[in-house]
């Protein structure tokens, strides 16, 4: 079981309470808890409903709700220190439930958390790491909510229990529909229009990579099965390769992006406008980062498509675009360098780091044999250095 002291305090807390609660699955890795005073599945309000098997899961919990029961899951007991954040979330609300995380260094606990028409996801860092993206989350959204063209996009957000709590958007009469691919454009173009900037590449790696870059990741590797590291080290180099064709001095049209655009972080009104949660990645990113992955993101952990088609799908969306293949190769790259660094450090790469990895490692092989002109005239090397 994972470690859950920085949810429920120290598990030897003699002052606090002893709580049972269901754990989800009920084999395999765990990833939801559900203290047992609840009868509706309240942890599934932390799982985003993108595509039919996961609407159809929330509806039968829902259905074995009404009847008394629950999905299969097995029960642990534990006791919660009175300084905890959980001890405090249940005084404050009456509906609770908790997502466990991606593993992963990135990973922390999401608490749903409700009482009447107040219901909030509070974020609970597990390590330096993710503290500093709930930080960042925390400071976007501060940030971009004093825009007028952004503001209704974002949701309202608050300390409580000592900790980052967001709106959930639903109550606005958003829900997880598939957007438009006029409305990720329009959400692109807001976020790109506010901040667009040029810079070299070699500036843009930095910014992208610079967190994880200075977190000493490779102080921190994990022993993986050869097959695990072998495809790690694959996907770097087919990046390294593909970036190492263009000069560092190339200058790159870049703004400040949402940095995870995809169908589970944002919400449709009836209208079809965007609702955007999740704002932890947000930053300097190249051109049309968010629009591509929108696209991209799905098709890969969704879809499961191939390369090819992936990239016949981002063509379709990016015509007549300027440098649009351009833009697709850095995208892909950079999700590809941060992500394998990340992937250095984790113990137990889940079956979608492995989608990933082989789907961007196909990807950059596939623009690198392509050579449109509109790549090809952009990655040019330059002589000289700027001045």
């Amino acid at each position: 079981m994972i470690d859950l002291s920085p949810l429920v305090g120290e598990p030897d807390a003699d002052d606090g309470l002893e709580l049972t609660f269901r754990v989800f699955p009920k084999t395999g890795r765990e990833r939801w808890m559900l203290e047992m005073q609840y009868s509706k599945p309240w942890h599934l309000k932390t799982w985003p409903r993108v595509n039919l098997r996961a609407r159809l899961i929330y509806a039968v919990a829902q259905v074995l709700s009404w009847i008394g029961l629950s999905l299969p899951h097995r029960k642990i007991t534990i006791p919660v220190a009175p300084d905890a954040p959980y001890w405090k979330l249940r005084q404050e609300f009456v509906r609770l439930g908790i997502f466990l995380g991606t593993p992963g260094p990135n990973r922390k606990f999401v608490v749903f958390a409700g009482k009447g028409r107040d219901e909030v996801f509070v974020k609970i860092p597990l390590s330096s790491t993710s503290a500093a993206l709930v930080d960042n989350e925390a400071e976007a959204i501060a940030q971009l909510s004093a825009d007028p063209n952004l503001s209704r996009l974002l949701p309202q957000a608050r300390r409580v229990a000592g900790h980052l709590a967001v709106e959930n958007m639903e109550l606005r009469g958003g829900g997880f529909r598939k957007l438009s691919t006029e409305a990720v454009v329009h959400v692109h173009d807001l976020l790109y229009a506010r901040s667009r900037i040029s810079c070299s590449l070699v500036k843009v790696r930095a910014s992208v990579l610079a967190e994880e870059e200075a977190s000493g990741w490779k102080d921190s590797l994990v022993d993986h099965s050869p097959a695990h590291r072998a495809l790690i080290d694959s996907c770097r180099s087919s990046a390294e390769g593909f970036i190492g064709k263009l000069s560092p001095y190339l200058e790159v049209d870049c703004y400040e992006a949402h940095g995870d655009l995809t169908p589970w972080n944002v919400l449709a009104t009836r209208h079809g406008d965007a609702r955007i949660i999740d704002w932890e990645l947000f930053g300097l990113k190249p051109r049309y980062f968010d629009l591509v992955h929108y696209f991209a993101a799905a098709d890969i952990l969704l879809k499961h498509a191939a390369p090819k088609e992936i990239i016949a799908h981002l063509d379709a969306v990016g015509a007549g675009r300027d440098q649009w293949r351009l833009y697709v190769g850095l995208y892909v790259v950079l999700q590809a360098l941060y992500h394998c660094m990340i992937y250095d450090r984790q113990p137990d790469l889940h079956v979608q780091a492995i989608w990933q990895m082989e789907t961007w490692r196909g990807m950059i092989e596939l623009l690198d044999t392509m050579q449109p002109p509109s790549l090809s005239h952009s990655t040019e090397i330059l002589n000289s250095s700027p001045n």
